[in-house]
């Protein structure tokens, strides 16, 4: 009978031990979010400045956003269509694009542009954030920078 009652407690000790582990594999793995990736969001600013600098603008003689930057900054006197100067249409363009991802995504962002007649667009991100700049040469100065901040 000894020897039984051995073996049972024995049984019994090992279902506490795996239901031990059970609850602390619980405890401490199910339900954490995992870490926040950084990199994450200065790829995603990198990609949509390379889509947003590429990316022509019909209304405005099929000129890509990078070159109504390099007008803006030179002489400003190329005319759109609708009437608008490029620094005006590059302004509009960089603010229908950010509006069509960025807050349809709920996602804050901070594009500046180094241009005085370029309206700073988004809010300053008051916290951690991720950025990417882009350079777009300008012939005879300083190669214009256009950077956007993707909010933590």
């Amino acid at each position: 009978m000894r020897r039984s009652q051995t073996e049972i407690f024995g049984l019994a000790f090992i279902v506490i031990l795996i239901t031990m582990g059970i609850f602390f594999a619980i405890f401490f793995f199910v339900g954490r979010e995992p870490a926040p990736s950084r990199g994450v969001e200065s790829v995603l600013a990198a990609n949509w400045l390379n889509t947003a600098m590429n990316t022509a603008d019909d209304d405005c003689q099929g000129v890509i956003l990078r070159e109504l930057y390099q007008n803006c900054a030179q002489t400003n006197n190329l005319r759109c269509s609708t009437g608008q100067t490029a620094c005006e249409r590059a302004e509009e363009v960089s603010q229908t694009m950010l509006q069509g991802s960025f807050d349809q995504w709920g996602r804050k962002y901070h594009l500046t542009t180094g241009l005085d007649s370029i309206a700073v667009l988004g809010k300053p991100c008051p916290g951690a954030r991720e950025s990417k700049t882009q350079f777009v040469s300008v012939p005879g100065q300083q190669p214009l920078q256009v950077r956007l901040d993707l909010c933590g």
